[in-house]
């Protein structure tokens, strides 16, 4: 409207109205941006706290979690244990039954047996040809007795 409109409304309209629009807008885009931080504020601790409450939850479960582990692992090496013992206890039983067998074998045959001097007494045939005197007899006789001297 160039040229027919009055100078006070042409300068209004080329320079105040740019400017006071500019100005509007300004301050609809900082109280914008105010409303959105303030949001943004508000959800960040929301958030915030929302991490740490599931990071507390998660932290128990896994003590819950390791616990439950450490317990398996306790009763696992609890029963290794326990093997090794009865594996230990039967050991000694078996080294006691041989000891005892040992002990029944020289008690009851090696040191059972009469001392006799084998000299003092002649070694004969089984009849002990007829005789009445004591004597020691056994197949062989004589022949026996060389063998044994030999």
């Amino acid at each position: 409207m160039g040229v027919l409109v009055a100078p006070d409304n042409r300068a209004i309209e080329e320079e105040v109205m740019p400017w006071l629009m500019d100005q509007i807008i300004g301050f609809l885009e900082e109280d914008k941006a105010t409303n959105q931080g303030s949001q943004n504020v508000v959800i960040d601790g929301i958030l915030d706290c929302q991490n740490e409450h599931s990071a507390v939850i998660q932290a128990k479960y896994d003590a819950i979690k390791k616990a439950e582990e450490d317990k398996i692992a306790a009763a696992k090496a609890n029963e290794i244990r326990k093997a090794k013992r009865r594996e230990l206890r039967e050991k000694r039983k078996k080294d006691q039954a041989l000891e005892d067998f040992k002990f029944k074998v020289e008690d009851s045959i090696i040191f059972k047996g009469e001392v006799t001097q084998c000299l003092s007494t002649n070694l004969v045939d089984y009849h002990g040809n007829y005789t009445k005197e004591a004597y020691v007899g056994a197949p062989g006789g004589q022949i026996l007795q060389m063998f044994y001297i030999l």
